[in-house]
């Protein structure tokens, strides 16, 4: 029989040899650890991969529900899932952990956190993996990584030619609809995915309904270089519990917390490797998200006339990055120099009744 050898009496089982068709597994590569891409085996500290197949064979309804599963991560979202979500990494602040959207910082310093990110707002649908570093990595992606560093890398077309549509409902009027493009034509390749959810969730735990649009694409520029971008919106509208409102059971504060969100993130990449001890990346990013919400802070029926019921406040952050990172890997075994510069700008703006 090809590809076997014979069997002994008495003998171990032999086993088979590869065949030509058949794929060798690919390790793992991180690059949220560290300056440059590395393999997993290699990366120092408590680091985990979320792949894809476990995303899916989970059934995960977003982020926060990926986050709840993992050890040494607490999740905090006071009601369901219109509500704040917030992540303590090894029991630090949620602000100490920096939260990557392919490598696109999207902390956010005008929220009630001080500098956290709100993960409700981020579902499954374009998700490939989640890289996980719980320790600090302050070194890596400055000061507020004290607690660690939390990767969400999206989907690309890297595979056969793809288009899907699917649609859903259930109970407290669910309704999900989620349509995705993916293929490659020579050396460009190109995922468009979108999705909108509303619904789902009892009255008395409050209402969501909102949507994603996620555009990845790259073109190959020569045999080792690759120009690849992404642009990512989103926008929600939700109620929930406000912070400390004791829920449904010990409501502190009556009402629910209104909110309304929207982001957009870009970004724009150049690798290139010209010879195989040398490669070097470019890269240019935009993060951008405003936020309206109301919220109980003062019950209606205070006896202080001048102050209003629900409380308005407006926030609005913007960034802009660019970075440059140079690796060289010397004739030398295990030996490789990481080197780079980021600038960025950033702004925001924070106005409200109180």
């Amino acid at each position: 029989m090809a590809g076997w050898s014979e069997q002994v009496e008495g003998e171990p089982e032999p086993t088979r040899a590869p065949s030509a068709t058949e794929k060798t597994p690919i390790e793992t590569i991180v690059v949220t650890g560290s300056r440059g891409p590395q393999p997993l085996t290699r990366m120092p500290g408590a680091v985990e991969v979320i792949p894809r197949i476990d995303i899916e064979a989970s059934r995960y309804d977003g982020v926060v529900d990926i986050l709840r599963h993992i050890p040494g991560i607490h999740v905090d979202q006071p009601g369901a899932r219109g509500s704040r979500a917030s992540i303590y990494t090894r029991g630090l602040d949620p602000n100490h952990t920096v939260i990557l959207l392919d490598g696109i910082v999207v902390n956010d310093p005008t929220n009630a956190r001080g500098g956290s990110f709100d993960l409700s707002t981020l579902g499954v649908d374009d998700l490939e993996r989640v890289e996980i570093v719980r320790g600090p990595l302050s070194a890596v992606h400055g000061s507020d990584a004290i607690a660690g560093a939390i990767n969400i890398v999206t989907r690309r077309a890297d595979g056969p030619d793809e288009a899907r549509l699917d649609l859903s409902g259930g109970r407290w009027d669910y309704f999900r609809a989620l349509g995705s493009v993916r293929g490659t034509r020579g050396p460009v390749d190109l995922a468009v995915v979108g999705s909108w959810i509303q619904g789902g969730i009892p009255g008395w735990l409050g209402s969501y309904e909102g949507g994603n649009a996620f555009v990845n694409g790259g073109v190959e520029v020569g045999d080792d270089a690759e120009v690849r971008g992404f642009v990512r919106f989103s926008e929600s509208s939700s109620a929930g519990f406000p912070e400390f409102s004791g829920g449904v059971d010990a409501p502190e504060l009556p009402g629910f917390e209104h909110r309304d969100v929207t982001e957009l993130s870009s970004a724009l990449t150049y690798e290139n490797q010209p010879f195989d001890q040398l490669d070097y990346a470019v890269w240019f990013t935009s993060n951008n998200r405003w936020e309206d919400r109301s919220t109980p802070g003062v019950p209606p029926n205070a006896s202080f006339d001048f102050v209003p019921g629900e409380p308005d406040t407006r926030d609005q952050f913007e960034r802009y990055s660019g970075a440059v990172r140079m690796t060289l890997r010397p004739w030398i075994e295990g030996l490789s120099m990481t080197g780079g510069a980021d600038l960025y700008w950033e702004r925001g703006r924070s106005k409200g009744d109180l």
